[in-house]
């Protein structure tokens, strides 16, 4: 035989102890996801005028390992290698040092000489032909034109 419940003890009253313990772990969710989630604007992103290619030839582009830059520079020469591309850019303010940019081949952009673009970048470690690591290597995730 089924039981009924009284209406002293029903449904609203082990929901009521429940709400608020609820509301406190949303409201602590909330504010956990705030606090480690990442900005926007990611913390290593910088920008080309804080980007600075004399160190970065000097230091080998070890130091930058791991980094990510938005580069703005004029495309002055591609050499094709495979279905990827070698980038040889010019950065605004700096026409004289030139750094290359490895562009994959899934990265879909139409890349002339002579335009201008802006380049989100990361620095990684890869290797060369004969397989020895190489450090610093400038590899485009992103491409805009300026």
């Amino acid at each position: 035989m089924a039981r009924r419940r009284s209406k002293k003890g029903g449904k609203g009253k082990g929901n009521k102890g429940q709400l608020p313990l609820l509301i406190v772990a949303v409201v602590l969710a909330i504010v956990a996801a705030a606090l480690f989630s990442k900005p926007a604007g990611d913390s290593h992103t910088q920008k080309v005028d804080d980007f600075n290619i004399s160190e970065y030839r000097s230091k080998g582009g070890s130091t930058f390992i791991g980094n990510k830059y938005r580069l703005e520079g004029k495309v002055e020469n591609i050499v094709s290698q495979g279905n990827d591309r070698l980038v040889s850019v010019s950065l605004r303010g700096d026409s004289r040092e030139r750094l290359p940019l490895l562009v994959r081949g899934g990265t879909a952009v139409n890349l002339s000489r002579g335009d201008t673009f802006l380049f989100e970048v990361d620095c990684v470690t890869g290797q060369d032909s004969a397989g020895l690591p190489v450090k610093g290597i400038m590899v485009v995730k992103h491409v805009s034109i300026k």
